[in-house]
């Protein structure tokens, strides 16, 4: 190439165009408009230089954030990474990179939706759901509100409270739905067949009419547990006397429920991981179902300060206890 064509291919350069226009109008490769460009670059002066590497640094910014921002479109349109990488003829690797690059930049709505799809995406590759698969929080709606149709080979979530539902539906297929109980309240219900059910009931799960049941085995207890705790419990008042039974009060009392079995452990886990107290279980009218229950405003504080650290939480829930917490007397006439 002549000196005459290094020059207009610098002269272009510094007109910011980019490698792939030089080449264009040139007609010629983008490979030939770098190696000359490396070569005018050396042959000009240091303020040529600083000026060629601005527009590099500009250019390649740019081009950064339009990847970014075509990779971002197709990944909210629920396209997988490869189909991705096929649209945009790139590498999956490249992909996957231009992902955790959007992640950095914190945009807290964004992040949550690319959470969310990237579940949704893990799990699509599987054409059943194990044991393994879920989060322990995810365990825990299983264990709380999770039922098994033999005959039909689903398993069925049923809820009242909307929450712990679109957490199961974020990992199937299968769209919630509603329906209306007696005195018109609301249940939501899903169903799904993506569930290896055998996996589970390795793992410790039995159906919630068993005679036993009881948690998985678990290296954390904490995320299986704030589920748990969120479905199956109750802030109540227990009625509370002085020494000479001169005064009266109500005292805010927490009650977990379920089966024995499952409360005995429950009971077990709270004890070695927090130090509160065992308790002795109450009976319910269910012969199979018992309460834990306590009424130490300290324990119950150090019970939800060792459950609320983690992603996944019913908001909600936590708004009661909070408010519960701060008026945790009530005096009786």
């Amino acid at each position: 190439m002549t000196a005459e064509k290094i020059n207009q291919i610098l002269e272009l350069r510094l007109k910011s165009a980019t490698i792939k226009d030089i080449a264009e109008e040139l007609n010629v490769s983008e490979t030939t408009i770098t190696d000359y460009l490396k070569v005018a670059y050396h042959q000009c002066d240091k303020m040529i230089r600083d000026d060629l590497d601005e527009i590099a640094y500009r250019i390649k910014s740019k081009y950064k954030d339009e990847k970014l921002e075509e990779t971002l479109e197709l990944r909210l349109q629920n396209k997988s990474v490869n189909e991705i990488a096929d649209i945009m003829r790139c590498e999956p690797s490249t992909v996957q990179w231009r992902l955790k690059e959007i992640l950095k930049k914190n945009n807290e709505e964004i992040n949550i939706r690319l959470r969310k799809i990237a579940e949704k995406q893990c799990h699509k590759k599987k054409d059943r759901l194990s044991f393994y698969d879920l989060t322990n929080y995810e365990l825990g709606i299983f264990w709380g509100v999770g039922s098994f149709i033999e005959e039909e080979n689903t398993v069925v979530f049923r809820e009242r409270r909307k929450h712990f539902i679109e957490v199961m539906e974020r990992l199937v297929e299968s769209n919630l739905y509603q329906h209306t109980l007696e005195k018109r309240k609301t249940q939501y219900i899903l169903k799904s067949s993506m569930f290896d059910i055998g996996s589970f009931i390795d793992n410790g799960w039995s159906k919630r009419n068993a005679s036993t049941r009881d948690v998985p085995h678990l290296d954390d207890y904490r995320d299986f547990l704030r589920a748990y705790i969120e479905l199956h419990s109750g802030f109540s008042y227990s009625l509370r006397y002085s020494a000479n039974k001169k005064r009266k009060w109500k005292s805010l009392l927490l009650g977990i429920y379920g089966n024995y079995k499952l409360i005995d452990s429950i009971n077990e886990i709270l004890n070695n991981q927090i130090g509160v107290t065992l308790k002795t279980p109450k009976r319910t009218v269910n012969e199979t179902t018992k309460v834990l229950n306590y009424s130490s405003l300290k324990e119950i504080e150090s019970i939800f300060n060792w459950l609320r650290d983690g992603e996944q939480f019913y908001q909600d829930y936590w708004d009661e206890f909070y408010f519960k917490l701060n008026n945790p007397i009530k005096e009786v006439c």
